[in-house]
């Protein structure tokens, strides 16, 4: 082990004492992330991936993990559960899963991950995309995940597909009580010419102060598509590490939209590989970071082919003494020539104490391409607001109304109306003045 490195005595028993927890056909993976977790660790503010954020309060603690033999009971989901219009639910507490659709629709199978990987095609996609190069968090999945779910689109699919991770506020131990540590894993896989759009929503019981250790493996075939729904909204004491690895083949396109509205630590990473000519990215993102709240997202988008575009538009409001972190790298590949990237990063302070930092970066190692970034850091447009108090409007309504327009950006791009619609709702719940929104919209 990294002498540098403190992990949580309980979690190197538990990993000294390994035994793998998923099928044989991958143990040998899991024993080999086991052993690099081990030697590499946690990783520490000097690593620059890590430089804005700590994660020594996941380290240092003590966590439990789900007992593994403990079967849940699956139910179907009933419409209450399905807030954002109709979908086929797959509901997970603490990792396992409660919850599953009678029948999926018409060109999709779903299996649990331990049961999936019995299949040899599931095998060879397990860990094939998600590394450890830019997180140990990856190896540390890779070691724990017991549950998960395994999803292959074979046709064009309608209906929304969503999975609901969330947290209960149960805990393991004996006398003091031991939060729990869940490593969930989501594989998919869009064959060509298939569609779908798929809703990952983390939520969880208020008293819940667990660690989830997410990592999601996605592979889009030729002319497929995928539009992916990321909403968080995790317990004030929650700490969640995400990491999303995506690989896009020829003329096919992934559209991402990631909400950060809780926790109090949220790390996403998404690491796109646009590796063949055509392929299409496009990257949507909004957090509000509130008091004792910690957002960060890096995103990587790699062109290692020719003729491949990316799109990214984020917006992060700082509210309260909240801190924000944004790291958008575009890495265009020798050979990769007409190349089109585009990045935007808006960033609004509305309190004294909240901090944001926001760096995109570009690497170029061809010619021929067309690439662009820009990120802002400041307050409401003084021109706006003063336009705005010129139509008669009090300034407390102005910065509500602009606040909102704001973040109304990225939201308004959702193109499934409920969503769009709870989204909306969770918004004005989050942002100062909310009783002058609620009038207004």
């Amino acid at each position: 082990m990294n002498a540098s490195t403190v992990i949580a005595q309980p979690l190197v028993a538990q990993l000294e004492t390994y035994r793998p927890t998923l099928p044989e056909s991958v143990a040998e993976r899991q024993r080999a992330a086991c052993a690099r977790f081990l030697s590499r660790g946690f990783p520490v503010r000097r690593d620059e991936e890590w430089k804005y954020t700590p994660v020594q309060g996941i380290a240092n603690r003590a966590f439990a993990l789900p007992d593994a033999g403990e079967a849940l009971p699956q139910t179907t989901p009933t419409e209450l559960e399905w807030p954002h219009g109709e979908t086929r639910q797959w509901r997970f507490v603490d990792g396992r899963l409660v919850a599953a659709p009678d029948a999926p629709p018409e060109g999709v199978f779903a299996l649990p991950l331990a049961v999936a990987l019995a299949d040899p095609f599931w095998q060879e996609r397990f860990a094939a995309l998600a590394t450890s190069e830019h997180s140990s968090f990856v190896d540390l999945n890779t070691a724990l995940a017991s549950g998960g779910l395994c999803l292959r689109i074979t046709a064009p699919v309608a209906t929304p597909l969503e999975i609901v991770w969330q947290v209960s506020a149960g805990v393991a131990g004996e006398g003091a009580s031991i939060p729990l540590a869940v490593h969930p894993r989501l594989l998919v896989v869009v064959e060509a010419g298939a569609s779908a759009t798929l809703i990952e929503h983390a939520i969880g019981d208020a008293a819940s102060s667990h660690f989830v250790n997410a990592v999601s493996e996605i592979t889009l075939a030729r002319n497929a598509q995928l539009t992916h729904y990321v909403v968080q909204e995790l317990p004030a004491a929650v700490q969640q590490i995400a990491t999303h690895a995506v690989a896009v083949d020829a003329n096919a396109c992934y559209r991402s939209f990631n909400i950060q509205l809780g926790g109090r630590l949220a790390r996403h990473d998404f690491n796109v590989h646009l590796h063949a000519p055509e392929a299409v990215a496009e990257l949507e993102g909004l957090y509000l970071v509130g008091a004792r709240q910690h957002i960060d997202t890096h995103t990587r988008l790699f062109h290692e082919a020719a003729a491949t575009t990316s799109r990214e538009r984020y917006r992060l409001i700082g509210l309260e003494r909240g801190r924000g972190v944004f790291k958008g790298k575009v890495r265009v590949a020798p050979g990769a020539a007409k190349s089109d990237a585009q990045q935007s990063v808006k960033s609004l302070l509305l309190h004294p104490g909240a901090e944001i930092d926001a760096k995109p970066e570009l690497e170029i190692y061809t010619d021929d391409v067309t690439c662009s970034h820009g990120a802002t850091v400041g307050q409401l447009d003084r021109d706006a607001r003063f336009y705005l108090l010129s139509r008669g409007l009090s300034p407390q309504e102005a910065d509500a109304l602009l606040i909102f327009a704001f973040a109304e950006a990225v939201v308004e791009a959702v193109t499934l109306p409920a969503l769009k619609t709870y989204l909306t709702e969770r918004l004005v719940g989050r942002l100062p003045d909310r009783d002058i929104l609620e009038e207004q919209l």
